[in-house]
């Protein structure tokens, strides 16, 4: 099938698709006088394959990386992909704990601010922010 057909069958985009493709993460055969690319079932298993890494957090890069372990020449054992994964786990974790310190920063930040409409004098957001914020 051509890249339009492909995109039509995943919901994706086209320009998704030439970007992964550019990426490495698709290859599709190029066949025929125009050398089109030619996608196959096993190009939409790769796709859904892709989407579903993303959706628990796995960046291209680490797609890539998950695909190279895939490979049935690959050396790699379940133990490597399940610490790729627990790897992967640890800096989500940590992202949600960065995150959750942020949010109770500009909370606080928010809190701390005596609202007087019109004037910036005395909100304390600025003096916040210039001073550090503790």
């Amino acid at each position: 099938m051509r890249i339009g057909q492909l995109g039509k069958e995943t919901n994706i985009p086209v320009e998704t698709l030439r970007f992964w493709e550019r990426q490495g993460l698709l290859t599709p055969a190029r066949s025929g006088p125009g050398k089109y690319r030619n996608y196959s079932d096993e190009d939409v298993q790769r796709i859904r394959f892709i989407l579903n890494a993303k959706s628990v957090g796995f960046t291209l890069s680490e797609i890539s990386q998950l695909l190279q372990m895939k490979r049935p020449e690959a050396s790699h054992t379940a133990d490597d992909i399940l610490q790729f994964a627990k790897t992967k786990l640890n800096a989500i974790q940590s992202k949600l704990s960065e995150l959750g310190t942020m949010q109770n920063n500009l909370s606080r930040l928010i809190e701390e601010c005596s609202y007087s409409s019109g004037s910036t004098d005395s909100c304390t957001v600025f003096d916040k922010l210039d001073d550090g914020i503790g």
